[in-house]
């Protein structure tokens, strides 16, 4: 069964995820989540979710194929977020910016 959200980010659901976890969850919404420090993986990007939340997660993780392919999604109809502090759009080597993302995020 497809998920309602694909969450990037936020350190782990222990800790900073925790928060925006437990509000989806309220929410009654379903997402697929992977932690700042894991690369993201084909498997999960081929997956359907209505959106994408990415919160302090570095592109670093992203392939650059990855990243088309997340791009591709948004254009097809897919949602996208991008919230969060340090490692967001501009991160600390301003990495979202060089990325196909910057053409799809408001």
């Amino acid at each position: 069964m497809a998920k309602d959200i694909l969450y990037f980010g936020d350190t782990a659901l222990k800790e900073a995820a925790s928060y925006l976890a437990g509000v989806m969850t309220n929410a009654g919404l379903t997402f697929d989540y992977l932690a700042s420090d894991q690369k993201v993986s084909d498997d999960l990007l081929a997956q359907t979710h209505a959106a994408a939340v990415i919160s302090d997660f570095p592109a670093a993780n992203f392939t650059g194929g990855q990243l088309d392919r997340l791009a591709r999604k948004v254009r097809d109809g897919m949602g996208l977020v991008m919230i969060g502090g340090w490692e967001s759009f501009t991160g600390p080597n301003r990495e979202y910016p060089a990325t196909v993302l910057k053409d799809v995020l408001p």
